[in-house]
């Protein structure tokens, strides 16, 4: 049911189908390759985020464990858990050994006042390469103007804790460090990841612990671009893809309306249409295949329309001699008379019923309608079982009977009744054609991959003239009307061995008429 609703949305064009198709594959390829892409960047700069916490972690603990052991004061150490979190733009927690929080820093996020306080030296300016050792104090500070950055040694020992001694200078935290900035309203993505370690003083005591988390997602805007960049990408790869499709769909499809064309024009009856096959791939594999199919259809309604002809005409003259003769039977008074006009009439009945029955083998042969009843057969033992009936005719008749066949089996692969009744309208007619004194001659060879056999004979022979449409349905020679027949027996021939692949040829002899067939071995 579902697949039924799906198929009842699709277009039924394959213009629009394979354009669509194609947009479909390329935006699952655009879903798939950027999940994995931006999974990939994800884990990755998460794993870095990571590492860093890490890291600042042991670097922050060392020290918080140096002032912990020198007893500083919570008080103290709250200033100094600021200077690491700023610097390090991630909130850091100290813990005791029950994981209570002993000092939390403020927000590493916001903009702060950082004061430098030099132990010794003289004024020194952003060039100077003297070495000073500075105390840094964080302060939070709303508002002021950013200065030049300058700094002064403070007078009178140790360190002021107001902050008055340096000048001072507005800052920026950056995920790589700190920069002089004077837009400090900034916001920015943070990190998931938390980092642990464990306080100890010189004994392995157990001091507290130490967490640094809530740092800078320093990978989150990359992975923002990425992704907006991945759907840019994909937009233009769906529509290149769609243009791909519709010019792909317009190659396969032009051909294919113009095969739909001409089979419309095929049911309108114009059968001389035939397709152009303007490739050698499976669409011209296709319009070969239908102008094979078409040449059939045409040769067989062709067939049919003179087969029905031709029936027509020769059904005419028996029927009409049939009715004659009942007629004259049925006035007729005397009694031989009437006999007689019943037995021409049988005659005619028999002559209807011979051509019928051969215009039904033709027809079904012609058109493929038989069972295809094909096996091994031996023509050898075929050729002398034939010749034994006939042998016995034609010496009746006084015309020598001679037979030229291999003793070995000659093994075809073939409808033995068809070859039989091939055999037995080649004999027929020989004997039928020969006067006495006269010979037929009945042989079988191999020549080459193909099997010959053929009938010869000594009689009235075929003028030139009729050799042409000999084979025609129907056609009799010139010189053959004092004998009976109905000119389908060459034709049921030539049906039997053409669909049997092989050939039929005739020789006019002087005397006589040879018909030679060539059969696939």
């Amino acid at each position: 049911m579902l697949k039924k609703k799906l198929a009842s949305f699709m277009p039924h064009s394959m213009r629009t189908r394979l354009p669509l198709s194609y947009a479909a594959i390329a935006l699952v390829t655009a879903v798939a390759v950027g999940a994995v892409l931006l999974i990939t960047l994800h884990n990755y700069y998460g794993e870095r985020e990571l590492d860093r916490m890490n890291r600042g972690a042991g670097a922050i603990g060392v020290l918080v464990e140096r002032m912990m052991q020198d007893g500083t004061p919570v008080s103290a150490l709250q200033p100094r858990l600021d200077s690491f979190a700023f610097f390090s733009q991630a909130k850091v927690r100290l813990l005791d050994v029950q994981h209570q929080v002993i000092a939390e820093s403020n927000d590493p996020s916001t903009v702060n006042m950082v004061s430098f306080h030099s132990q010794d030296g003289p004024d020194v300016g952003l060039g100077a390469t003297t070495r000073v050792k500075m105390l840094f104090d964080v302060q939070p500070f709303q508002g002021g103007e950013t200065s030049g950055f300058a700094m002064s040694a403070p007078v009178g020992p140790g360190f002021p804790d107001d902050g008055q001694a340096g000048n001072r200078v507005f800052v920026d935290g950056s995920p790589y460090g700190v920069h002089v900035k004077p837009d400090w309203d900034i916001t920015r993505d943070r990190s998931d990841q938390k980092a642990t370690v464990t306080l100890v003083n010189d004994k392995n005591d157990k001091l507290g612990y130490l967490e640094l988390y809530d740092g800078p997602s320093i990978g989150s805007e990359i992975v923002d671009r990425v992704a907006w960049a991945l759907v840019g990408a994909s937009v233009i790869a769906i529509l290149v893809a769609a243009l791909v499709g519709w010019s792909i769909s317009h190659v396969i499809t032009t051909p294919l309306l113009g095969l739909k064309h001409i089979t419309d024009q095929m049911a309108q009856g114009d059968l001389t249409v035939r397709a152009k096959i303007a490739s050698s791939d499976e669409i011209g594999s296709l319009a070969k295949a239908f102008n094979q199919m078409t040449d059939q259809v045409e040769h067989t309604i062709t067939t049919l329309k003179c087969f029905l002809a031709d029936a027509a005409h020769e059904l005419h003259t028996p029927i009409t001699a049939l009715n004659t003769n009942l007629e004259l039977a049925a006035t007729e008074s005397d009694d031989a008379t009437r006999q007689s006009f019943i037995e021409r009439a049988l005659e005619q009945l028999k002559r209807l019923e011979t051509l019928t029955n051969n215009l039904l083998i033709l027809s079904r042969i012609e058109t493929h309608s038989l069972p295809d009843e094909r096996h091994k057969v031996d023509l050898g033992a075929l050729v002398r079982e034939t010749s034994e009936l006939y042998a016995s005719q034609a010496e009746q008749m006084g015309i020598t009977f001679l037979i030229d066949a291999p003793s070995a089996p000659t093994i075809v692969t073939a409808n033995e009744a068809q070859l039989r009744r091939t055999l037995c309208n080649l004999l027929d007619n020989a004997i039928k054609f020969t006067a006495e004194n006269g010979s037929v001659e009945l042989g079988l060879r191999h020549d080459g991959t193909d099997i010959k056999l053929w009938v010869q004979d000594t009689g009235i022979g075929i003028p030139a003239e009729d050799i042409p449409y000999l084979f025609n349905r129907f056609h009799r020679g010139r010189n053959t009307a004092a004998y009976p027949g109905n000119g389908l027996g060459l034709a049921i021939i030539k049906a039997i061995v053409e669909s049997h692949h092989g050939k039929v040829a005739v020789d006019s002899l002087s005397p006589g008429t040879r018909f030679t067939l060539l059969l696939p071995g």
